[in-house]
């Protein structure tokens, strides 16, 4: 993966909602990242967004993929900066027009500044 987008996502069977749960980092006392678990519902395609957005429950997460190509999820400073800000309290490293429901392997969460698996 080169981390570039590849082609624009085929949106004709993107899910209504999301959700977002936390692995064993989580379930072992890693708290902080705790308000990235729930459910996340679809937000109307954006003229600023190719790719779809997913607004947590609360308001105040949003599943966005980066210009990297990587899919995050953030508070809503990404949604400040039109979705163009590479970074989140989660990240999947992208594959070309994939969603994030169909993605392979672990998210990775921010600790310390460092992303780690969250197995």
């Amino acid at each position: 993966i080169d981390g570039k987008r590849t082609t624009e996502p085929d949106v004709s069977d993107v899910p209504k909602t999301l959700t977002v749960t936390m692995g064993k980092l989580y379930r072992m006392g890693l708290h902080s990242l705790h308000k990235c678990a729930g459910v996340y519902s679809l937000l109307p395609m954006e003229a600023v967004c190719i790719w779809p957005v997913w607004k947590h429950s609360r308001g105040d997460r949003y599943m966005y993929c980066g210009k990297s190509g990587n899919w995050f999820v953030g508070r809503t400073e990404p949604r400040e900066k039109d979705f163009d800000c590479p970074h989140g309290k989660l990240k999947h490293a992208g594959d070309g027009g994939i969603l994030p429901h169909e993605l392979s392997g672990s998210w990775e969460r921010s600790v310390g500044g460092k992303w780690t698996p969250d197995v």
